[in-house]
């Protein structure tokens, strides 16, 4: 989807350019776009994602949108009158074309990224409800279970090895530890988590997913402590 738009806004962006040239360039309007575009290629330096430029397309659909606009005023003298026409119908049939297939993609896209979404974890936080406290502290690679049992969320840090990871988790009194598939992808060097069945000292697994492949520990204080019965095995 991003690319469709990118090079959507491309195509378009370059005829717009052309006949923004035509009618004279406004210092305005340039000094304005480079405001605008300054911020975001210094975070690109930093970390790149197609996502984070969407929030100029409303700007640089101004351009983009010129060949519909202004067509119809090209100076008479430029083209005789058949190429002024088929100019014309071209860009507003080219525009018409452009948006009716972003919105199909846009339905399409959306749809995709919905169910993607981490669903699983609405059971999850139904499982734990007699399980966890809110307030409570919580270690994840995102918020989201966090948010719905209300505990306190802390972003899994890149930490090499079990016994910093614990050293981390103690340090700041967290009290659980999620890990999914998601964690696995960022933090793989602890992807032995995934099986609950071989419990690493120091961890007490309490909820258990196989299906969408999440363990949730809580961190053991002390090696008296034993895992609850309740673990959740779905």
């Amino acid at each position: 989807m991003y690319s469709y738009l990118r090079d959507t806004t491309l195509g378009f962006g370059m005829l717009g350019l052309h006949i923004f040239k035509r009618r004279g360039v406004d210092p305005r309007h340039i000094g304005f776009s480079t405001f605008l575009l300054i911020p975001l290629l210094m975070q690109s330096l930093i970390h790149y994602e197609d996502r984070y430029f969407l929030v100029l397309l409303p700007i640089y659909s101004i351009i983009t949108i010129w060949p519909v606009l202004f067509m119809p005023s090209v100076n008479n003298n430029s083209f005789v009158a058949p190429t002024r026409t088929a100019l014309r119908s071209a860009s507003v049939a080219l525009f018409l074309i452009a948006f009716l297939w972003g919105s199909f993609k846009t339905v399409e896209s959306t749809k995709e990224f919905l169910t993607s979404e981490p669903v699983y974890l609405i059971k999850a936080s139904k499982a734990l409800q007699d399980l966890v406290h809110p307030g409570e502290r919580i270690l994840a690679r995102k918020p989201h279970l966090s948010f719905l049992r209300e505990l306190q969320f802390t972003l899994f840090p890149e930490v090499p090895s079990l016994d910093d990871l614990l050293n981390f988790v103690r340090s700041i009194d967290v009290k659980y530890i999620l890990y999914s598939e998601m964690e696995a992808e960022y933090r793989p060097q602890f992807r032995f988590l995934l099986n609950p069945d071989n419990v690493p000292a120091g961890l007490i697994p309490i909820y258990f997913d196989k299906d969408s492949h999440l363990v949730i520990y809580k961190v053991q204080l002390n090696r008296f402590e034993s895992p609850p019965s309740t673990l959740s095995d779905k």
